[in-house]
C-alpha cells in the first residue's frame, strides 16, 4: 500500500519570485531539449538520448548567464528528465 502526503506551502514573495524563475528556466530548457529531439528525428531519423543532451549542460551553464547563476538546489539535468505523469 502506498501512501501520499500533500503539504501546503506558504512561500514569501521573494521565494515565490525565485520559484517562478526556476520553473521558467526549467520549462525553457525542457522545451529546447524536446525540440532538439524532434528535429534530430525529422532530419536524420535518429533519436537523441537523455545522456547525449546531459553532456552539453556544462556548456550551457557557461554560455547562458541565467543558468550559471541559478540556485544550486536544482540542476538542469532534472529538467531534462521531467516526464508527464502517466494517466
Amino acid at each position: 500500500m502506498r501512501k501520499a502526503f500533500k503539504y501546503r506551502l506558504y512561500p514569501t514573495k521573494p521565494q515565490v519570485k525565485d520559484l517562478e524563475r526556476t520553473l521558467e528556466l526549467c520549462r525553457e530548457l525542457y522545451n529546447a531539449a524536446l525540440q532538439e529531439r524532434r528535429d534530430a528525428y525529422k532530419k536524420a531519423g535518429k533519436s537523441v538520448g537523455l545522456y547525449q543532451q546531459k553532456r552539453y549542460l556544462p556548456q550551457i551553464r557557461e554560455e547562458l548567464p541565467q543558468y550559471k547563476s541559478s540556485s544550486p538546489r536544482w540542476t538542469p539535468s532534472l529538467c531534462l528528465q521531467a516526464r508527464r505523469p502517466s494517466a
